[in-house]
């Protein structure tokens, strides 16, 4: 079988590594697997094989609420002929809409990848920035309070240890502490995507793309060594945390602007809300970030519940999923 696969986010990167042998231009595959379906260069490309050279179409999801694009206020018409969601959210909302025909749950392609925790002695928490494609003040203003909070934990260590440090700095004693001897116990990473203020985070910082098929394995890779995220809303890394069993919080009060066909007025809307993270307010998050890392077992069940339906984490082998319902189809054909 021919196939022509475009990938986006590294979603698509296992599918794409096992069928490489099978791999053609869109012109010369017997079928079409693609991140999406409705915006851009694909809208266009769809169209025009229906109208010249009719493909079968298969959209695959490629991050959290993929299938928003085609409920409201969007309500994009689906133009793949399936879409293979990961969890029972995406295809209860693929349902809602008219379209369960044509949707498959396949699980998130990236579920393999899920690994045990790497042990470590500090607390390391995630900030997790919000995306629109540019700088917020929220996420400086929650950064900041994460800094506020790490610097106060050193500040005890340093009053806890003042004896042995008096003495280290004696006079004919010229020897250097630095942060990182003094930090042990607590320290924060923030992930950041290139439109972020950079100059603005003084910590530690990791930089992906969200484009790149290698940044959602650098998140997977993150997750593996933190023990709580922060974020503004329960997007697609938060739901990465869920299926790693990390507790999550959100700081309340970011609201995305829905811009209206004037792209100049718009409505504020609220992002997610599960069940799973624990919500807090800017002036709460400190003492919230101590009492989840101090009972991270709060939550568990809650946390799996959501990733199961989120990332369809008990459909094994998404990647052979995918493959499977293809094969089917175009042998009915």
């Amino acid at each position: 079988m021919r196939l022509y696969i475009a990938d986006f986010n590294g979603v698509l990167t296992d599918l794409k590594e096992k069928y490489k042998a099978h791999l053609v231009s869109p012109r010369d595959a017997d079928a079409w697997i693609l991140w999406q379906d409705v915006r851009g260069s694909y809208s266009d490309l769809i169209k025009a094989s229906k109208a010249y050279y009719p493909k079968p179409v298969y959209c695959v999801q490629h991050g959290r609420g993929a299938t928003s694009d085609y409920a409201e206020p969007n309500k994009m018409p689906l133009l793949a002929d399936k879409f293979l969601c990961w969890g029972s959210s995406d295809y209860d909302r693929m349902c809602n809409l008219g379209y369960k025909e044509r949707t498959h749950i396949i699980g998130c392609p990236l579920n393999p990848a899920i690994a045990p925790k790497v042990l470590h002695k500090e607390k390391i928490v995630l900030f997790v920035p919000i995306s629109t494609g540019k700088e917020e003040p929220e996420n400086i203003a929650i950064y900041y309070e994460l800094l506020k909070l790490r610097y106060h934990k050193a500040q005890i260590k340093i009053l806890d240890n003042r004896v042995s440090l008096k003495d280290k700095w004696g006079f004919d004693d010229k020897r250097g502490v630095s942060f990182r001897e003094i930090n042990t116990t607590f320290d924060v990473i923030a992930k950041l995507l290139p439109w972020h203020e950079r100059s603005l985070y003084h910590g530690n910082v990791v930089t992906g793309f969200q484009d790149s098929p290698t940044n959602n394995q650098l998140v997977f890779n993150l997750l593996r060594n933190v023990d709580l995220v922060v974020g503004l809303d329960e997007g697609t890394t938060e739901i990465f945390a869920y299926a790693h069993d990390i507790p999550v919080v959100i700081c309340d009060g970011f609201k995305y602007r829905q811009y209206n066909e004037d792209a100049k007025n718009y409505t504020l809307i609220e992002g997610y809300k599960t069940k799973a993270a624990t919500h807090c307010s800017l002036r709460d998050l400190a003492e919230t970030i101590n009492q989840e890392l101090e009972h991270p077992e709060r939550l568990k069940k809650e946390r799996l519940e959501v990733a199961e339906a989120e990332m369809g984490l008990s459909y094994t082998n998404p990647t052979e999923n995918i493959m499977r319902i293809i094969k089917r189809d175009i042998k009915k054909a």
